[in-house]
């Protein structure tokens, strides 16, 4: 009896659900040209700027004293100046 009464649960909540989904579609592809739409511009025109990347340093195994690892601080890529949008 419990199964039974557990698979009707589950079934009318498994088609409420379903229907739903489909009520919250939205339009179907009608557009609606009574009303034309402007378009502005919002935004600034993007012009390239110079960006300064820094450079990257990782700490690194440089030698070995006593078979204890010594570490230092090694530069991995040095910074440049790149050309990149202005965000602002």
């Amino acid at each position: 009896m419990k199964k039974i009464l557990t698979l009707a649960i589950l079934g009318v909540a498994g088609l409420t659900g379903a229907a739903g989904a489909e009520a919250n579609d939205g339009h179907r592809g009608v557009r609606d040209d009574r009303h034309p739409v402007e378009h502005r511009m919002n935004h600034r025109p993007v012009r390239p700027s110079r960006v300064w990347i820094a450079p990257r340093y990782e700490t690194r195994v440089t030698g070995y004293e006593c078979n204890r690892p010594i570490t230092r601080v090694v530069l991995v890529a040095p910074g440049y100046w790149s050309f990149g949008a202005d965000c602002r």
